[in-house]
């Protein structure tokens, strides 16, 4: 199953958007997402005044086993840094390992993308 989801963020981060279904380009085979992601939380561990984990809670039990992966974006849409895949566990994915670490200020959105379980 595949699923992306645009979740506004702030300093604290904010709560993921729901999830749709897609159909692959060119295979044409069906996705799902693993579950309605709207109760879920984007936050931040920052050091030294820059994103060093992203941490999203309150995924659904579907979600538990997929791989994730995110990308921190700015309101132009540009990639500020991103990081994954990580295994779901327990409606949690933590993302400590990132390929830039920028200002929470200047972060608009998260996009996230689960495969699996």
């Amino acid at each position: 199953m595949l699923f992306a989801v645009l979740a506004a963020a702030g300093v604290s981060g904010a709560a993921p958007q729901g999830a749709v279904s897609k159909k692959l380009a060119g295979a044409g085979a069906a996705t799902a997402p693993c579950g309605a992601t709207a109760g879920g939380t984007v936050s931040y561990l920052t050091t030294n005044g820059v994103i060093t984990q992203v941490t999203v809670t309150g995924l659904p039990n579907g979600c538990n086993g997929a791989l994730v992966s995110l990308v921190l974006v700015n309101g132009a849409g540009t990639n500020l840094g991103g990081g994954g895949p990580v295994v779901v566990g327990g409606g949690v994915a933590s993302v400590a390992s990132l390929s830039a670490n920028p200002a929470p200020a200047s972060v608009t959105a998260v996009r996230l993308i689960a495969i699996g379980p």
